[in-house]
């Protein structure tokens, strides 16, 4: 008789386990819904996107994305993760111009402030007072795909300084180039590279950017 009851606790604890399997891949599998009386669409996040070429996949501005999708804003980076779901609000207004004579340019893989600049042919002091909410100090990274107003008429940028008595030129920085290549390039050790140039040294990666220029000793 006590076989029989061990037997009978047994066979229910497998039926609880079969139906706790059951019932979990069920829930975890449940869609999102979507937001009460709004009209949209679910978007997939594809890898290496943010909210920024999100908003240019789909034509729904940054700040409507994000107030559609208030638990997906993740503060202070605001990453989005590959494979979640985003609701995408249909007849959401583009993101006003700024009030003034210009245009909407979509950043490029690999662009940042000089790149730009040196394709538009603005400064990047007139590019980052045009976009202040694009400046993301420390190391003011663009994203790929987030746009930026290019002011037109915008002063050129001024010309360098004649270099100090200590060089003999400028070099500008090309696609691509850190301390090591442009050394490669000038045939100057990199430590006398930076030595000349302290305010261009950035740790901890130091960077180099497109278009800035290096005072060769």
């Amino acid at each position: 008789m006590r076989t029989t009851r061990r037997s009978t606790i047994a066979v229910a604890l497998l039926l609880a386990a079969l139906l706790l399997m059951a019932v979990v891949p069920a829930a975890q599998a449940a869609p999102e819904t979507a937001p009460a009386a709004s009209c949209g669409y679910w978007y997939t996040v594809q890898s290496g996107q943010g909210w920024y070429s999100v908003s240019a996949a789909t034509g729904v501005s940054v700040p409507a994305l994000q107030a559609a999708n208030p638990g997906k804003v993740r503060p202070p980076n605001n990453w989005l993760y590959v494979g979640e779901s985003l609701w995408i609000p249909c007849g959401a207004p583009p993101p006003p111009p700024p009030p003034s004579c210009g245009y909407w340019y979509t950043v490029q893989p690999g662009q940042g402030w000089y790149s730009v600049s040196a394709v538009t042919g603005v400064s990047v002091w007139s590019l980052q007072a045009a976009n202040p909410g694009k400046v993301r100090p420390p190391n003011n990274w663009l994203y790929a795909g987030e746009k930026l107003w290019i002011p037109c008429g915008a002063p050129p940028p001024p010309p360098p300084p004649p270099p100090p008595s200590s060089c003999s030129y400028w070099y500008t920085v090309q696609a691509g180039q850190g301390w090591y290549s442009v050394s490669a390039a000038t045939g100057v050790s990199v430590s006398a590279l930076q030595a000349c140039n302290p305010g261009k040294v950035r740790p901890p990666n130091y960077w180099l950017y497109t278009g800035e220029k290096l005072c060769i000793p």
